[in-house]
């Protein structure tokens, strides 16, 4: 278990490295060849910045998924449905920052990679629930529920990623926590990949962090969604992972996008195109910084995490856990819309 921490150490240092500095050679000699996010009205920013800067994570994860699929007998359809899932969705966002890419086609290239990558990983049909009970679901119930989740986490992380450091940052300490996860369950293999991927983020958040030089874009925002769909629905269905525990490390996310797409979807506005009604949006239109904004998210995120684990080891009630977050989560939503009305004032 020792050589496992110290390779997974490795792997995350030698994909933070290369993440710094391949966006490092390109915004100082290439940069003529990355499109630009131009502010609008709905933008969080103020001056163009360079975006489609998750294509250089994307890359990253494809390639040490590639070398561990050849490393971990028995697992290679794990590991190609990852790299799937990220060559073709990183490949679909950096079209979408080149040019505008509609939201029908964004959505059935989802659902064909999205159906493609449940057959690879072939995903157990029983999931454990927020009371702690193993249930069966028959596949006619599974696969649609699994496809669902795909495309909504994937356009989740699209939806959240707004402000500077916010979307990149919340990325390493998710797959931080699920490396955490999977070693617990036994899965070398697909911690290796988190670990990578926490790497890569941490590299890409030195030109990221506010103030940020570069985006993720379409390219990055959609591959990160992905990648922590599929690893939701991975560890759920064959680890019998609480389903709860994802639910509260995703939930900053979860409900902020959740809650504000559907009181667009009920003010029968275009909830598909860009706004700034966004929790954290309206957080940064308050007077709160991006950096500050994106930490409080992260401390956040940190307590929300740390019940998902308490659930998975066992110690109390997940249900409670469980409840306690969501709590959290509203107890959030509250202080931002106190925080804006004061500021409105």
């Amino acid at each position: 278990m020792g050589y496992t921490y110290i390779f997974g150490l490795m792997i995350a240092i030698i994909s933070a490295l290369g993440c710094w500095l391949v966006l490092g050679v390109v915004l100082k000699y290439w940069y003529h060849v990355l499109p630009f996010d131009i502010p609008n009205k709905r933008s969080s920013h103020t001056k163009p910045i360079f975006k489609g800067g998750g294509i250089v994570i994307a890359g990253i994860v494809t390639i040490v998924s590639f070398g561990l699929m050849a490393k971990f007998e028995g697992m290679q359809r794990i590991f190609l449905a990852f790299s799937l899932c990220v060559i073709v969705l990183s490949a679909l966002g950096w079209l979408d920052d080149l040019t505008r890419v509609g939201i029908r086609t964004k959505l059935i290239v989802e659902s064909v990679v999205g159906a493609i990558i449940l057959w690879l990983i072939q995903p157990g049909s029983q999931i454990q629930l927020i009371t702690g009970s193993i249930i069966e679901l028959t596949p006619l119930i599974a696969a649609p529920l699994a496809l669902f989740w795909i495309v909504w986490i994937t356009n989740v992380y699209n939806f959240m990623d707004g402000i500077d450091g916010f979307a990149a940052s919340q990325a390493v300490l998710s797959s931080i926590v699920i490396a955490g996860w999977f070693l617990f369950y036994g899965d070398i293999g697909v911690a290796l990949l988190c670990l990578a991927l926490a790497g890569a983020g941490v590299g890409f958040l030195f030109f990221n962090w506010a103030p940020a030089r570069i985006f993720l874009g379409d390219a990055g925002s959609l591959t990160l969604g992905s990648v922590f769909a599929l690893l939701a629905v991975y560890g759920t269905s064959v680890h019998q992972i609480p389903v709860n525990a994802f639910l509260l490390l995703y939930g900053v996310f979860l409900l902020d996008a959740t809650v504000t797409l559907g009181r667009r979807f009920l003010n029968r506005e275009r909830w598909w195109e860009g706004h700034a009604s966004h929790f954290y949006q309206r957080a940064v239109r308050s007077g709160i910084g991006h950096a500050s904004v994106s930490i409080g998210a992260l401390l956040l995120t940190g307590c929300l995490a740390f019940l998902g684990t308490l659930d998975i080891l066992g110690i109390g009630s997940g249900l409670v856990w469980f409840f306690l977050g969501l709590l959290l989560l509203l107890m959030t939503t509250i202080l931002v819309r106190i925080y804006e009305k004061n500021f409105e004032l």
